[in-house]
């Protein structure tokens, strides 16, 4: 409550200090003509007009593309591990939350049935064995390699190790 008041006192005493000085400088920006504020703009438009001008020259030159592409993808590459690790960090305290959701409520039947239960339980070990209702054991099986002709190889042939 005293750390809101004071964030409160110095938000309103500064800007009452930022109200004297622009107020103190309005007599002297109502006193410039025209004409000379239609100049500053149109030097102030140049400069603009100039940098954009050397930017499109030197963005022209090849040599300087994959540079450029590669410190991008780079940043890229970056800034997504970065929200991945946010999203695991959300995840993990969605987690904790239900956990201890279900540890102040007792016995909470929601926590239960719902795909997020607590941390310390482990996985079942069905879900960790082969089995043909896993679809995903059909996707991560080594594919067969092929087996030599008859006249290839003095005899020798490749087989597959695994089961079909």
């Amino acid at each position: 409550m005293l750390f809101d008041l004071t964030l409160i006192a110095a938000g309103v005493s500064s800007s009452a200090v930022l109200w004297y000085r622009v107020s103190q400088k309005i007599p002297e920006l109502v006193a410039i003509s025209d004409d000379i504020i239609i100049d500053r703009l149109h030097e102030d438009s140049a400069r603009v007009r100039v940098f954009i001008l050397n930017a499109r020259r030197y963005w022209r030159q090849r040599e300087h593309h994959q540079f450029l592409l590669r410190h991008t993808d780079r940043a890229l590459h970056r800034l997504h591990i970065m929200m991945m690790r946010a999203d695991n960090g959300v995840v993990a305290f969605h987690k904790k939350v239900r956990v201890l959701l279900g540890e102040t409520n007792g016995v909470n039947g929601a926590i239960g049935t719902s795909e997020v239960g607590p941390l310390s339980q482990p996985d079942p070990p069905s879900a960790m064995t082969p089995s043909p209702s896993h679809p995903r054991v059909s996707e991560v099986r080594r594919k067969r390699t092929h087996r030599a002709a008859p006249d290839e190889g003095a005899g020798v042939t490749q087989r597959w190790s695994g089961k079909d």
